[in-house]
């Protein structure tokens, strides 16, 4: 089949053949992490209006739940800017342990303030609910804890890959962090929900909550992936781009619509109509 007219048509199976020089230049990747970039900065930047919208309404409360989301998109947009200077390289090794140290570096930072975003929007004493944490403060403190964890199995001990190079006692050790990692974000789940319980947003908050199930989902099947890799195996380009796009979703869903949300009702928009 051809397309075109004259000198300039050309065909299908052409085309075919070159996507994957296409591919190989990485621009369908850099796509997810620049589109992530782009979405987060656009909602931090919509928060910080409604941050100054809530305070010259007086609305002191609403103006530190905006506050922290114009924290929470900026400080993971800067981020996804770094990421998208890592993904002009080829994937590698060094390449993929670069851009997932600064993808924990992103989340040890903005895991303790979406928490108290949490906990400031639902806005519910723990008297009102069966709570495990004792304050916000605490179940922040046990956000940061589950991120560390979790980066000590990816950047301690490389996403315990080449399973059969490690020793027992690191085996051990990685599943240990990993597990407690689980056992934390388990425990901020169930608190956050019951806190939003008798929120009127109940189950869009809740979707916003549990979707951070997806994180240790994609971290346990990445580690599965590589878990027989020598030392000097290359990085699994696949892997590489389905992390991209997956937590690029995570981060996009958790943070970026999470802040769209909060920053419309400042407004009086319906998000979603929910209300």
């Amino acid at each position: 089949m051809l397309l075109g007219w004259g000198p300039r048509y050309r065909s299908i199976d052409s085309d075919v053949s070159l996507f994957p020089a296409y591919n190989n230049e990485r621009l369908g990747q850099r796509f997810f992490v620049r589109t992530t970039f782009a979405l987060l900065a656009a909602a931090g930047a919509l928060a910080f209006l409604a941050a100054l919208t809530a305070m010259r309404m007086g609305q002191i409360s609403d103006a530190y739940v905006q506050s922290l989301s114009v924290v929470i998109c900026l400080v993971a947009a800067y981020h996804y800017y770094e990421i998208t200077k890592v993904r002009m390289d080829e994937a590698s090794v060094k390449t993929e342990f670069h851009a997932d140290a600064l993808r924990y570096g992103d989340w040890v930072v903005t895991m303790p303030f979406l928490t108290l975003k949490f906990y400031a929007l639902i806005n519910s004493p723990v008297t009102a609910y069966d709570s495990i944490f004792a304050n916000a403060e605490i179940a922040a403190v046990a956000s940061v804890l589950m991120i560390a964890l979790g980066s000590f199995v990816r950047l301690g001990l490389d996403e315990l890959s080449g399973w059969r190079r490690l020793s027992a006692t690191a085996r051990i050790i990685g599943m240990c962090c990993w597990a407690l990692s689980c056992v934390c974000l388990l425990l901020l789940l169930i608190d956050i929900g019951r806190a939003a319980a008798t929120h009127k947003d109940h189950y869009l908050l809740l979707s916003f909550l549990f979707v951070w199930v997806g994180y240790p989902i994609i971290a346990f099947v990445s580690s599965v992936w590589r878990h027989l890799d020598e030392a000097d195996t290359p990085y699994d380009s696949r892997l590489s781009i389905v992390k991209d796009a997956a937590f690029c979703c995570l981060d996009i869903y958790a943070k970026g619509v999470f802040a769209i949300y909060s920053s419309s009702a400042v407004f009086g928009v319906a998000f979603f109509q929910t209300r």
